[in-house]
């Protein structure tokens, strides 16, 4: 019979030695398993923020576009009030002019 001296695949050949080589080896394999996990937790939390970042940069950016579109609804009110102003300053003028003819 062979020995092939990998006791992690075949510990029956490897007497005691080989069975804690197992346990060894299947502990380790459990704490790789369990490092994985807590590096996966640790990306996701690290990422959460970065999400996060991204959808304030997306919020900010829309709140700029509406604040831009009401500076645009202002400053056309704006020129509107004065137009208005100048044809009311306009007709009175005229009005005006149209009382003194009369009388």
């Amino acid at each position: 019979m062979r020995c092939s001296g990998n006791y992690g695949r075949h510990p029956a050949h490897a007497g005691e030695a080989g069975r804690g080589f197992a346990v060894v080896a299947s502990e380790v394999k459990n704490l790789a398993s369990q490092a994985k996990q807590a590096t996966d937790t640790i990306s996701a939390e690290i990422n959460a923020p970065n999400t996060i970042a991204g959808d304030v940069a997306s919020s900010l950016t829309a709140i700029k576009a509406a604040i831009a579109g009401v500076s645009e609804f202002i400053a056309s009110t704006a020129a509107a009030v004065e137009e208005q102003s100048i044809v009311t300053a306009d007709m009175s003028a005229n009005i005006q002019r149209a009382s003194a003819e009369l009388s």
